[in-house]
């Protein structure tokens, strides 16, 4: 079992029927991306009130960061509402806090599972010593469509890969669009499977290449998920 949970602290109501709303400038330290509940004009949380599963068996990806961008957005955790912001370089002494990009494009949509938490206190059986990062868990869609910041798309897992980062266990889960995915119909489904799980392992690599923080990246079979879809 991955040592992250389900979200379970919020009974509130799970949408499916969500729009993003931008706010401030972009390339500002003030501009967010907000969800919004189509049905009522409601500011949601990404990370709380959109379902993980949907009734055919897919997940839901909250995607950050879109493919082939430098910009470091993620999830804010600790704002009301958990709007997308872009992430802040640590300020030098007497400086202000700066706007964090990456040093190269990433080559994937990166993002999140909406009611998942990376629990510090969780030790993974076969990898000791390190417990979660406190965020929701990460995910990689290894397609070629590019999915814009704050979009929530149904995917299908195809791997996983658990890494340790600053002492933390930090997964990546890579996924593939579930659309693409039924794209090329019920006779070719393991060539799929094999495409996508070589796409995976590519991503893989980049995800070691990627942080010179990361002292362990071991790829798991996408198995270690499946106690969260049905």
């Amino acid at each position: 079992m991955l040592a992250f949970s389900l979200d379970r602290h919020t009974k509130r109501k799970k949408i499916i029927n969500v729009q993003k709303k931008n706010q401030g400038r972009k390339n500002t330290t003030d501009f967010r991306v907000f969800a919004k509940d189509k049905e009522d004009n409601r500011t949601i949380s990404f990370w709380h009130d959109i379902p993980l599963r949907n009734a055919d068996g897919t997940l839901n990806m909250v995607t950050e960061i879109p493919r082939e961008t430098r910009a470091k957005f993620e999830v804010s955790t600790k704002e009301n509402s958990n709007p997308i912001a872009q992430d802040l370089k640590k300020p030098g002494p007497g400086g202000k806090p700066t706007l964090r990009d990456y040093s190269m494009p990433i080559h994937w949509n990166y993002g999140m599972f909406p009611q998942t938490w990376e629990d510090p206190a969780h030790e993974h059986a076969e990898i000791k010593g390190a417990g979660g990062d406190n965020d929701p868990l990460d995910v990689v869609e290894i397609g070629n469509a590019t999915l814009p910041t704050g979009s929530v798309t149904p995917v299908k897992p195809v791997g996983i890969l658990a890494m340790i980062d600053q002492g933390e266990l930090d997964w990546k889960v890579s996924l593939i669009e579930r659309k693409r995915e039924k794209k090329s119909g019920k006779a070719r489904a393991r060539e799929r499977e094999i495409q996508f799980r070589a796409e995976s392992r590519r991503a893989a690599r980049g995800l070691r290449r990627w942080g010179p923080s990361v002292s362990l990246c071991r790829p798991l079979s996408p198995s270690s998920i499946f106690s969260l879809a049905p």
